[in-house]
Order: C-alpha cells, then structure tokens, then sequence
C-alpha cells in the first residue's frame, strides 16, 4: 500500500537520480529489480524503494532523496549544472558529483545550458567549450556579461591551449583538460565551491 506522504517518482526523475538512460529504470522495473507501481495510468516508484534499490545497488544517494524534500528546498546542497554535448562523459561527469553529494543538473547543448543556467542558479557550472547551439566560450561571455547570478564556472575540454586561455579570459574561474581523472575534477570543484 503506497504511504502518500511518500513521493513518488517518474522513470524520468528515477533515471536522473540514478545517472541512467529513462529505457534502463523501465527495463528494471519490468524485470521486477525496481518496484514500480501504476497510478493514473503511468508508472511511478515510491521514494523507500528507489532508496532500497539505490542502497542494495550500491549508488550515490542524492541529499534530496535522503531528507525527502526537493532539491530546491535543498538550499545547503550546492548545485552544479553539467554541460557536455558527450552524453557518456556528462554522465561521467554527473556520477563524480553525486558521488560527493552534490545536487546535479545535466543539459546537453549551449541553447539548453543558458536556459538552465537562468532559471535554476547553480553554483557550478561545468562546459565543454564544443557545444551546438551557443559555443561555449559564447555562452561564457554572454552569462558574465548579462546575469547578476555569478556561478563558478569550470571548463572540461579536450580543446586546444589557446581556446581553454580565451575561455578563461572570458570568465572561466578554472580549466581541466580531457581525459580528466576524477580525483583532479573532485579537488577542482571543492576548490571553487569552498568545501
């Protein structure tokens, strides 16, 4: 029987949580690993079974989920904005942070991370400067010149020395070049977040 104080959570929220594709929750919840239920038509999984699953599968729980509450009323949670065209390394990206408790938002293109950048005021944002849409140096200049809300902003690119020297010139707080090992992308955002 569902508790309705217990929130419940679309194969779309529960993927975001997980850092997997909305087919992968589906397919766990038709083979009977994650326990979903039907409300109103659609297929939703209570809050104490996506953290059951989480705990048994042994991934990074959100803050949010933790405390039940969302994560904008997750004020002491920093929040990070990744922005990789690259949809392995933005999950990469997403898990590392996660994995520190930190509160991770993932858009895909320069159109899509202005946009989010905007209306959710992250702390962080991480930006891969190959980005359709709006480039990223573009994106760079374009926020510092027009938002008060000043996130730090960390550049991940696999792009030349010169480009990651304008992007910084352009209002990057900090640069890490591709392939990056996690350890040096955990210092960096502790760094730039001051935790």
């Amino acid at each position: 029987m569902l508790d309705p104080a217990d929130p419940l959570f679309t194969p779309e929220e529960v993927a975001r949580h997980c850092g997997v594709s909305p087919q992968t929750v589906q397919s766990w919840i038709q083979r009977g690993r994650l326990r979903g239920q039907q409300l109103d038509g659609a297929i939703t999984v209570a809050r104490q079974d996506l953290l059951q699953f989480m705990h048994q599968n042994h991934l990074a729980i959100p803050v949010e989920l933790l405390s039940g509450s969302s994560p904008s009323a997750a004020n002491a949670t920093p929040r990070v904005l990744v922005v990789d065209e690259d949809k392995p390394t933005a999950i990469a990206i997403e898990r590392v942070f996660r994995n520190m408790g930190l509160d991770v938002i993932q858009v895909n293109n320069g159109f899509d991370a202005g946009i989010t950048y905007i209306r959710r005021k992250p702390d962080l944002m991480t930006l891969d400067l190959k980005l359709d849409g709006m480039g990223g140096i573009e994106l760079i200049e374009h926020i510092r010149a027009t938002q008060t809300h000043k996130a730090k902003i960390l550049v991940i690119s696999d792009s030349m020395p010169s480009l990651m020297t304008k992007a910084k010139a352009a209002g990057a707080d900090a640069v890490i070049t591709k392939p990056f090992d996690n350890d040096s992308l955990r210092r960096a955002v502790r760094i730039l977040l001051e935790i």
